[in-house]
C-alpha cells in the first residue's frame, strides 16, 4: 500500500474538494447522469503533478463526494462501478505524465469501461426499441465524456507551465 506524506494527502483532499465545486458549473446535464463539466481536470492534474497513485486516491474521493452531493443510484454494484471506480480510472493518467492529451486519453478511457459496464448491466432499458445496448450505452456515454475530457485536456495544457510533474510524495 503506497503511503502518502502529509502534503500530498492535503493535496488530494483539495484536489477532491475542487472537483465537486467544479461540477456544480455544467456546460450540460444530461437526462439519465452525466454531464459537460470540468469535474475531472483535479484529479487529472494530481495524477500528472504526484502519479497515479495519488491519482487514483483523488479519483475515488471525488468520486465518493460526487456520490453524495449528486447521486444517481440504481444498485450498490452500479454505484461501485459509476462513482468508485470510474472516477478512480481517471487516476490512470498519471502513468502518462509527459503526454497530457495521453494520459486524459487513457484516464477517460478507463472511466468510459466502468460505465460502460454500469450502462448495459443497469441502464440499457433506455435504449430506443429495435437499438443495440452497447450502441445506445457507447453513444450515451461518449456524448458527455468526450467534451468533458477535450475541455479537461484544453485546460490542463494551459496550465501545464504552471504545473510541477512528479514531484517527491
Amino acid at each position: 500500500m503506497k503511503r502518502f506524506s502529509v502534503r500530498v494527502l492535503a493535496e488530494i483532499g483539495l484536489a477532491g474538494a475542487l472537483s465537486i465545486v467544479l461540477s456544480m458549473f455544467d456546460f450540460y446535464r444530461m437526462p439519465q447522469g452525466g454531464t459537460v463539466n470540468l469535474a475531472m481536470l483535479p484529479v487529472f492534474v494530481l495524477a500528472f503533478r504526484r502519479g497515479p497513485a495519488a491519482g487514483v486516491a483523488t479519483g475515488v474521493l471525488a468520486g465518493a463526494l460526487q456520490m453524495l452531493v449528486d447521486p444517481f443510484f440504481v444498485h450498490p454494484l452500479q454505484v461501485t462501478l459509476d462513482y468508485f471506480l470510474a472516477w478512480g480510472a481517471l487516476g490512470l493518467a498519471g502513468f502518462l505524465p509527459g503526454s497530457i492529451p495521453l494520459g486524459i486519453l487513457l484516464g477517460s478511457a478507463g472511466r468510459f469501461v466502468f460505465h460502460y459496464i454500469s450502462g448495459v448491466w443497469y441502464f440499457a432499458h433506455f435504449a430506443p426499441e429495435g437499438m443495440a445496448a452497447w450502441h445506445y450505452v457507447s453513444a450515451y456515454i461518449l456524448s458527455h465524456l468526450l467534451p468533458a475530457s477535450a475541455l479537461s485536456a484544453i485546460v490542463c495544457m494551459i496550465l501545464a507551465r504552471r504545473l510541477k510533474v512528479r514531484e517527491k510524495n
